[in-house]
């Protein structure tokens, strides 16, 4: 029951997404092509790939940033008044 509860809790959210950040993700079947009426319309893709081919192959990104997605996540924050997510504690001995 929770599974299918998460479900429609996040598909209400994609439909309603202004903006959907995609770090290494492929807009292709599984994510619906990014397309309606599973996201909104007028919902502004930013894609962040290592790979450039990717960017923009199954869907038109807003903006398309290839690149490490550690370093330029990091760049991004560091451009803007946002600060990064704290380093992962270190694994245990």
């Amino acid at each position: 029951m929770r599974y299918n509860e998460d479900f429609h809790i996040t598909c209400r959210a994609l439909q309603h997404a202004d903006v959907i950040i995609l770090l290494g993700a492929r807009l292709n079947w599984i994510l619906h092509f990014g397309l309606p009426p599973r996201y909104s319309a007028s919902v502004k893709v930013v894609q962040i790939d290592i790979c450039p081919e990717e960017l923009g192959n199954n869907s038109q990104s807003y903006v398309g940033l290839h690149g490490d997605i550690k370093a330029v996540t990091k760049q991004v924050f560091m451009s803007t008044s946002l600060s990064p997510p704290p380093p992962p504690p270190p694994p245990p001995p």
